[in-house]
């Protein structure tokens, strides 16, 4: 007899989050036994293989849209600038931010003592930020991932009560090195940015869906020079609602290039969380400077929703 992936999903979320979670939060409270607590999310990234699904269990405590913004950006700039093709640090990965004290998140895999391969996380945290935003919905909750039709992992959003912030080991956080700041050491090397707003006004919501976009676009490139980078949100004809008119564009402007793709995430984080350190999310022009020369210009403009990412070497 032919097992729904719905039904398995909701034995694998009650087993994993009973050994993972036991220590947080009773199963009881986070899944009920019925199935219309476990849905499938109807929305995607276009850019985002089809075969890579989420699912989801209901909410169970609300956070704030904005701190989830930024707790996100943080946890997905971190990761990008990993081996996309490789895993995240343990099995059980419990990821946090000092600026974000009440939330965390766990990540495991499904049937597997490997830690989760990283590309599935990078998919899953996307999908995840599409569906906040799209739905209103920014709560608390298990979410299962699937790759071609078999649930590989899953990501707890959880909410941490005070009592719990000195008792779980946290993550290293790239807003530890860059809020307020427009330098960071690479190796022994400054790398800095200069900024200057200028152009259409855009809203929050365009700059970070975007921005996710472009994070997990720019994590997929290898150790090579960037010659130049281009990315967004676009609409697709299974998705023709969902679309963000901004695009991400980056560009050496010395050869050989030294635009490396560490620098590249390192500066669309910049990007980001500057306008947000602002308040302002006019459109945003970025120089990047490394061991004192300006070796590139980027930022993001308002565009058409049309379009695909593209990248190319030096």
């Amino acid at each position: 007899m032919r097992v729904s992936l719905m039904s398995l999903l909701l034995v694998c979320i009650a087993t994993a989050t009973a050994v993972a979670f036991n220590s947080l939060t009773s199963n009881a409270q986070i899944l009920s036994a019925s199935n219309k607590t476990v849905l499938h999310v109807d929305v995607s990234p276009p850019w985002i293989p089809e075969d890579f699904k989420l699912l989801r269990s209901k909410p169970y405590e609300p956070f704030q849209r904005e701190d989830c913004f930024m707790f996100a950006l943080n946890l997905i700039g971190q990761q990008a600038l990993h081996n996309f093709n490789g895993s995240l640090e343990a099995p059980t990965t419990t990821l946090r931010d000092p600026d974000y004290p009440d939330m965390e998140l766990i990540a495991t895999p499904y049937e597997s003592e490997m830690p989760l391969p990283r590309r599935f996380f990078l998919w899953g945290m996307a999908s995840i930020m599409a569906f906040m935003e799209v739905k209103a919905d920014f709560s608390a909750r298990v979410f299962g991932l699937v790759w071609k039709e078999t649930i590989v992992g899953l990501i707890r959003w959880n909410k941490v009560s005070a009592s719990d912030h000195f008792n779980t080991a946290t993550f290293p956080s790239i807003e530890d090195r860059q809020l307020n700041r427009t330098t960071v050491t690479v190796g022994d090397d400054q790398l800095s940015w200069a900024y200057e707003f200028d152009g259409a006004l855009l809203t929050i919501t365009d700059v970070f869906m975007s921005t996710f976009a472009a994070l997990v676009q720019a994590a997929e490139l290898g150790n090579h020079i960037v010659d130049s980078f281009v990315a967004s949100w676009p609409p697709t004809d299974r998705w023709p609602s969902i679309g963000y008119p901004v695009e991400h564009h980056w560009v050496t402007r010395v050869r050989p290039s030294a635009f490396t793709k560490d620098i590249l995430i390192e500066s669309i984080l910049a990007a980001a969380k500057f306008a947000h350190h602002e308040t302002n999310y006019h459109e945003l022009r970025v120089g990047v400077t490394y061991k004192h020369e300006l070796i590139a210009w980027g930022g993001y403009n308002k565009t058409t929703i049309a379009g695909s990412p593209s990248v190319s070497e030096a």
